[in-house]
């Protein structure tokens, strides 16, 4: 992480080094201002994506009732989203290399508002609710690596402690509120609706990354070869069977 300032360590590999050149030319010329933002913005969705993953325990007892599901069916609400987020977590790396750090971030924002707009529709429907948690899980499980990165990337050495600190008192505001805020429209108007208010945050957090998290990649990208699709879908595949197998093991017998 200490590429911004020319130091790359000496016991990398050849291709480690290159990618720690190509990630300082890229990022070392960004104004403070502009890798704050972009950080925060960062920050802002990752924030939304935390709250929203603690907060749903807050909704599960009103989704079970209007779903006309068990609390083994219900379950699922948890298990799948966690499925999605792990998978993603596991492809967050592999993606940023193949379209790149801006694109990467702005496609799982948009797969999460997916899955959170088909949570708000599914008030009657447990299908759609499982589905939607997965897609949701799949686009969140980007966020939190991808801020935690970028605070290393944009901010060596003892900068990074005050840019860390700001990123961590945006993510500390919303997971003290949002839950209240949720239980609050649950109790008012229906728990569907909770998931409404992700949105005015998505979209004023993927504008600012568009705007000022830097275009294209941050090292260049090795164009020989096909990209590993079979690799990435069996990843998935075998992750899944972890985690299911991980959380419905004691329970399924």
């Amino acid at each position: 992480m200490s590429y911004l300032s020319g130091n790359v360590p000496g016991t990398l590999e050849d291709w480690e080094k290159t990618e720690g050149q190509d990630i300082s030319r890229s990022l070392s010329g960004l104004a403070h201002t502009r890798k704050m933002i972009a950080l925060l913005s960062v920050g802002l969705v990752t924030a939304i994506e935390i709250s929203n993953r603690l907060s749903i325990n807050v909704l599960l007892p009103d989704m079970q009732g209007n779903v006309a599901a068990n609390a083994d069916e219900i379950s699922w609400v948890v298990t799948l989203y966690n499925l999605g987020f792990l998978c993603s977590l596991a492809l967050a790396s592999w993606m940023t290399r193949v379209i790149g750090a801006r694109r990467h971030l702005l496609s799982s924002i948009a797969l999460y508002s997916i899955g959170a707009f088909g949570c708000f529709l599914s008030a009657r429907s447990l299908s759609l609710l499982l589905i939607s948690r997965l897609i949701m899980g799949f686009g969140g499980g980007a966020f939190l690596v991808r801020a935690v990165i970028l605070a290393g990337l944009l901010f060596p050495g003892a900068a990074r402690t005050k840019a860390v600190l700001s990123l961590y008192a945006v993510l500390t505001v919303f997971q003290i509120n949002y839950p209240m805020a949720m239980g609050w429209i649950d109790d008012q108007i229906h728990w569907n609706y909770a998931f409404l208010i992700d949105f005015p945050f998505l979209a004023i957090g993927a504008f600012l990354i568009w705007k000022f998290v830097p275009e294209g990649y941050l090292f260049r990208r090795q164009q020989e070869g096909p990209v590993d699709i079979a690799g990435a879908l069996l990843l998935i595949a075998s992750l899944s069977c972890l985690q299911v197998a991980t959380i419905r093991g004691e329970r399924d017998l």
